[in-house]
């Protein structure tokens, strides 16, 4: 992971642009698993972006558990 960020209603996780199959891959499990969230991936040239949005209190956890910073 490069970064990880707080964003109005969520995290936005960048990772490394060699990253691209495994975090989409990532995000379609936890959108099986978590459905309360909307995972929305990005690809660009040098970066793969992970954006997560829901509730308050589900992104609190997740924050928690991907080690993102408070605001």
């Amino acid at each position: 992971m490069r970064s990880r960020t707080r964003i109005a209603s969520g995290i936005r996780i960048e990772f490394d642009g060699r990253a691209a199959a495994g975090v989409e891959g990532l995000a379609a499990a936890e959108q099986s698993c978590c459905a309360w969230g909307n995972w929305a991936v990005t690809v660009a040239p040098d970066a793969v972006v992970l954006e997560v949005t829901g509730p308050a209190e589900r992104i609190e956890a997740l924050a928690g558990v991907v080690g993102v910073p408070d605001h």
